[in-house]
């Protein structure tokens, strides 16, 4: 009878201890997400440039020349 009590108290013991395992490996994983927008700086401009398809775009220098871009500044260009 004591080994059956025993043997249920084990059980006990190793479901929380899973669990206090499973919550400090959620609340890490939580933490390690960012939002998203932390590379964006505020006090540049950024442009969005719409092409209609879910395909692959070259955007070449001379094509964002003919659009209308101006490149007398330097600036950074993000492909998203």
């Amino acid at each position: 009878m004591q080994e059956i009590n025993e043997e249920k108290r084990m059980k006990r013991i190793n479901s929380f201890l899973a669990f206090v395992v499973f919550l400090l490996a959620s609340i890490q994983t939580v933490e390690a997400q960012v939002a998203g927008n932390e590379w964006i700086d505020y006090d540049q401009t950024y442009y969005k440039i719409k092409t209609g398809a879910d395909d692959i775009h070259r955007l070449t220098y001379e094509s964002l020349l003919e659009a209308g871009f101006d490149f007398t500044q330097k600036k950074k260009i993000f492909p998203f």
